[in-house]
C-alpha cells in the first residue's frame, strides 16, 4: 500500500475563529476555505444533509482541516484528552518560552505552563476555541 497522510480533521464551532487562532496563535498558513453541501458530502460523512464550512491549514508540510457543520450542528463534546473520541495537536517549537508568551499575547488560554517530563523534554499545553488541547514541545536543541 502507499498511503500517507492527506489531512487531519477537527470539527470546530465556528471556522473563522479557529482558523485565526490556528493561524495567528500557532502559525498555520491558510491554504483554502470552502463550503460544502452536496450530495457527496452526505455521502461522505454518513449524515443526511451535511452543508459544512472547512479551512485546509498546513504548517510545514502538515495539513489540518477545520470543519464547521452548518447543518445539522451536532452536539458540542467535552474534548478533554480522556475522552474517548477527542483529539490534540502536539507541536514541536525552538523556543517554548517565546512560544508561550505569544500564546498568552493572542490570549490563549494555558492549560499547563513549562514541565519538564520524565523524558527530558520541556512541555506545556494550550487550548484552542473549541477547547482541544495543543501540546508544545521544545525541539531538542543540536
Amino acid at each position: 500500500m502507499d498511503n500517507r497522510i492527506w489531512h487531519v480533521g477537527m470539527t470546530v464551532k465556528d471556522v473563522d475563529r479557529s482558523l485565526k487562532f490556528y493561524r495567528d496563535v500557532l502559525g498555520f498558513k491558510v491554504d483554502s476555505e470552502s463550503e460544502a453541501k452536496a450530495p457527496s458530502a452526505s455521502q461522505i460523512t454518513g449524515i443526511p444533509g451535511t452543508h459544512t464550512k472547512r479551512a485546509y491549514m498546513s504548517l510545514n508540510g502538515q495539513v489540518i482541516q477545520l470543519l464547521q457543520y452548518l447543518n445539522p450542528v451536532g452536539p458540542v463534546v467535552d474534548p478533554r484528552m480522556n475522552v474517548v473520541g477527542c483529539a490534540h495537536l502536539a507541536l514541536d517549537t525552538g523556543d517554548l518560552s517565546a512560544f508561550l508568551a505569544h500564546a498568552r499575547k493572542h490570549g490563549a488560554p494555558v492549560q499547563s505552563d513549562v514541565v519538564t517530563t520524565g523524558f527530558g523534554f520541556k512541555m506545556c499545553s494550550i487550548r484552542d476555541p473549541d477547547g482541544y488541547t495543543v501540546e508544545v514541545r521544545e525541539a531538542a536543541k543540536g
